[in-house]
């Protein structure tokens, strides 16, 4: 039998009460057919659905689950320019977890952001979940539980994981930058870093994917548009690469820390009048609805919808006072 990983080395505290859950229910030997994980997303839902998995395998690995290859192992992924899982990959998910494990253990299927499936893909997988052959587990990993089925949350265990708004971030932060080979990067723009963090809710696996993909923050750009309005066309041609909905959600805690005078520390204090309140909170809620639109739909022109939220953005600095 292979070593496991010590996965209480790698987990942050507020992970660890969910991980003792799991080896809790292993030990008594109570471990159900199907787990969801409800966890804000990128505060660690990945590294522990990766130590679960990597240990019923019973397989030591450096890398992650996500990248091992494992005749038992089925990590799921949302196909590129594409918003929702596609029925053919639950399909092929609930075909590989009727067949005998290579390994004569756990079959282990991992689904990230198990809200994102439509509702023929979520009945697919109720049919799974209804009939579920021994010796598996499905690993759903969701940051809403409304967006998923009644009779799926019914038939999965649930374990929570809720962050606390002191939770340090930083050392696991580290840890996965210096997994990637980018810790070098977590001293070199404190201000950059500063403002990921912010924008990205302080979750420690999106911040560390951004920084170590060379991602730039927004605030700059929204900066630059409000000195010269003329860059408008400029900043949303070079925000096409971004996700629309991400993006989005960056832009909209902004707007929520100005109203609720909670700006972060690199910004300067933005006073509002009474009467540019009533504005503010307008453009907050289109920002809402423009991102639950780019959450739901693929074929949104998001050119010509960043280039009016951003006219609406400057007008908005044109009427504070």
């Amino acid at each position: 039998m292979a070593a496991v990983i010590d996965a209480a080395s790698t987990l942050p505290e507020w992970l660890q009460p969910a991980y003792q859950s799991f080896v809790q229910m292993r030990a008594e030997e109570r471990l159900p057919h199907a787990l969801i994980i409800n966890c804000p997303q990128g505060w660690g839902e990945t590294r522990l659905a990766s130590i679960i998995a990597t240990q019923l395998l019973e397989t030591a690995v450096r890398e992650t689950a996500a990248e091992l290859a494992h005749p038992d192992l089925h990590w799921l992924r949302i196909e590129e320019n594409s918003l929702l899982y596609k029925v053919a990959q639950v399909r092929e998910a609930v075909g590989f977890m009727q067949r005998t494990a290579a390994g004569g253990g756990y079959k282990v299927i991992v689904l990230p952001q198990a809200q994102r499936m439509n509702e023929e893909s979520a009945n697919t997988l109720l049919k799974s979940l209804e009939e579920p052959p021994a010796g598996g587990l499905w690993l759903l990993l969701c940051s809403d539980l409304g967006q998923l089925l009644p009779t799926i949350r019914s038939r999965c265990q649930l374990i929570s994981i809720r962050p606390g708004a002191a939770s340090d971030s930083g050392e696991f932060i580290q840890l996965l930058l210096r997994e990637s080979g980018a810790e070098d990067r977590w001293s070199a723009d404190a201000g950059l870093i500063a403002m990921l963090r912010f924008e990205l809710g302080g979750a420690p696996e999106l911040v560390a994917g951004a920084i170590s993909a060379d991602e730039e923050p927004i605030w700059p750009a929204l900066q630059a548009a409000i000195a010269n309005p003329e860059s408008i066309g400029d900043v949303s041609q070079n925000w096409q690469s971004r996700a629309l909905a991400e993006l989005l959600g960056a832009w909209l805690r902004y707007v929520h820390s100005i109203l609720a005078a909670q700006t972060p520390e690199y910004l300067d204090p933005i006073d509002l009048s009474a009467a540019a309140r009533g504005k503010w909170f307008e453009f907050a809620e289109e920002l809402t609805r423009s991102r639950a639109l780019a959450t739901r739909h693929v074929g949104i022109n998001g050119r010509l919808l960043l280039d009016r939220l951003l006219g609406r953005w400057v007008a908005l600095f044109d009427s504070r006072g």
